[in-house]
């Protein structure tokens, strides 16, 4: 009896307590006539501010404001080859490395793009010319072109020294000849520039660099008849048909199958 009389008092205390709770609050809106519910005192949590768009990694939409993905710097691609183009008209200047004609890349030049040598002496892209080996950072993105062109952020040239000027002429190895002078080339295809010739006997030395289109280093016995190559040499030549000079660089093409 005693415990269910506590019981009941403690009831009774905790009604009075809520009566008194929603008439406080009824008084203190001014609602009299009407018992309208306490108001909930626990929300959900605001969205987090997400500030005025200054900041980098935020972005505002109107009245809506949402949190944007952190900015990533776009990769860059290295890619390594001896040159065997220069284009320039009109503003336009680019550089083909690793190829002729369709092959390889055409790498274009803008305003920012930085152009030096290994040490880091800046050049301009007058000082650029075909057979230099140069060191192309690029952007990962290209045309579908043959072929593919992409925007050039930095050309190192490697080559420490070499002749200021080149001739070029980019086929087929049709003779090869070996004597006491060492070993000589007749090459027959396209010239690179104006002044080269389509066809020319080319001496190979010891000093004559051989690489393949990614500029590394290969061996002499890859210059057998039929191979294809492009060879640079400088404007030294004989009057003979065809002339004759001394090979500085010669890029070996992949055989084909």
């Amino acid at each position: 009896m005693k415990s269910t009389f506590i019981a009941h008092l403690l009831t009774l205390s905790l009604a009075a307590a809520v009566l008194t709770s929603h008439a406080a609050y009824a008084a203190e809106q001014g609602n009299s006539g009407t018992m309208t519910a306490p108001e909930q005192r626990y929300r959900l949590p605001a969205p987090l501010p997400v500030g005025d768009g200054d900041s980098p990694n935020l972005a505002g939409t109107g009245k809506s404001r949402v949190f944007a993905a952190p900015v990533q710097p776009q990769e860059h691609v290295l890619a390594t080859g001896v040159i065997t183009a220069i284009r320039e008209s009109e503003g336009y200047q680019a550089i083909q490395i690793q190829g002729v004609n369709t092959e390889g890349i055409v790498l274009n030049i803008g305003k920012d793009t930085i152009i030096q040598l290994k040490d880091g002496t800046r050049l301009s892209f007058r000082d650029l010319h075909i057979g230099l080996t140069v060191e192309a950072e690029h952007s990962q993105v290209s045309t579908l072109s043959l072929p593919p062109q992409t925007a050039a952020y930095k050309i190192t040239v490697l080559d420490k020294d070499g002749p200021q000027e080149l001739l070029g002429t980019a086929g087929g190895i049709t003779e090869v000849k070996t004597a006491n002078h060492g070993v000589s080339l007749r090459v027959k295809g396209e010239g690179l520039n104006a002044k080269s010739p389509a066809e020319v006997i080319l001496r190979v030395t010891d000093a004559t660099l051989l690489l393949n289109k990614e500029a590394e280093p290969v061996k002499a016995d890859t210059l057998v008849k039929g191979a294809r190559i492009i060879a640079f040499y400088p404007p030294l030549l004989t009057k003979s048909m065809p002339p004759i000079g001394t090979a500085w660089k010669i890029v070996v093409e992949p055989a084909t199958e």
